[in-house]
């Protein structure tokens, strides 16, 4: 599947019109099979041609787009990253946890050296190749969210617990700490980092109150994700004020570093998931974002909840 960008920035997939009706971008990812010939290999050697793996699994990914995509395997040859369409995500993650054994068919990724894409599932070489899953997370949060028709108005309540960052700065997602994940659509982004500080740009910072109030993303198949809601919203306050007229600001890598933590990280981590996180990933904890159960305080066609607990400092 290829996407690419219309004139208004929107992510269009070439898929047919049916399948785009029916399902979510992720969903559709892996429904294009490739058939290939050649024989299997039993090494991590270097190849365009599908190699099977065998190994431990290590520890799941989530992405910046807030679905488990990758997963790290120790193999003989070290740790490999594999990746993975969104779609796949409940099914890897039941068939295989963490510490049991995999055998997995990869092709080599564009990441480079240890990264791997997953095509196929099971020791038997499979006669057709699933195609990779090309969608970057990035691109697949900026798309534009799918919503079920007939849905009503949502309003979520909690307290900001880290950001979602593009690679130019734009602020692409909140995260609070109940759990939710809030799209900031295109037009309450700023992109003027010289206005920063200006009464008319909506500060950030960790454990600041956030309203939204939109529609829930529609749930897609298969997917795994510590989210328990993900809301695209029509507005959005921050500390009972409205996203101002030049919207949230351009997080520069040192705000990004000093303002807000924008990932998890700490003394523990090991190499793999310190480099894992340079591009966007952090370990997929089961419980939710925050590692617990998590509570939507989300009201659809009623009285709001509010969240009373404030996220750690």
């Amino acid at each position: 599947m290829r996407c690419n960008r219309d004139s208004f920035g929107r992510l269009l997939c070439a898929v047919t019109v049916g399948a785009l009706a029916m399902a979510p971008l992720a969903a559709n990812a892996q429904d294009t099979m490739t058939t290939t010939t050649t024989t299997s290999e039993t090494t991590m050697a270097p190849s365009m041609e599908p190699t099977l793996v065998n190994g431990q699994v290590v520890r799941y990914y989530v992405d910046r787009s807030g679905y488990v995509t990758a997963m790290d395997v120790q193999t003989p040859t070290g740790i490999q990253m594999v990746h993975f369409a969104p779609n796949m995500g409940q099914r890897l993650y039941s068939t295989y946890p963490v510490g049991g054994q995999i055998a997995v068919w990869v092709s080599p990724s564009m990441m480079g050296t240890g990264h791997w894409n997953a095509v196929g599932v099971g020791t038997a070489r499979p006669a057709t190749f699933m195609q990779p899953y090309t969608v970057s997370d990035i691109d697949a949060l900026d798309a534009d969210p799918y919503i079920i028709a007939g849905s009503k108005m949502t309003e979520v309540k909690g307290y900001l617990s880290r950001i979602i960052v593009g690679p130019t700065g734009e602020v692409l997602a909140l995260v609070l700490n109940n759990d939710t994940l809030v799209r900031v659509p295109r037009e309450f982004r700023h992109i003027a980092p010289g206005y920063a500080g200006s009464d008319r740009i909506t500060p950030l910072f960790k454990g600041a109150h956030v309203r939204a109030v939109g529609y829930v993303e529609a749930p897609m198949y298969g997917v795994l994700s510590p989210y328990i809601t993900r809301i695209a919203p029509n507005a959005i306050e921050v500390n009972g004020r409205s996203v101002g007229a030049l919207g949230v600001p351009m997080m520069t890598k040192d705000q990004q570093r000093t303002l807000i933590k924008t990932d998890i990280g700490g003394n523990t981590m090991s190499n793999e998931e310190m480099a894992a996180m340079g591009m966007g990933y952090h370990t997929y904890t089961p419980g939710g974002a925050m590692g617990g159960t998590g509570s939507t305080n989300a009201t659809e066609g009623g009285s709001p909840t509010t969240s009373t607990t404030p996220a750690t400092q």
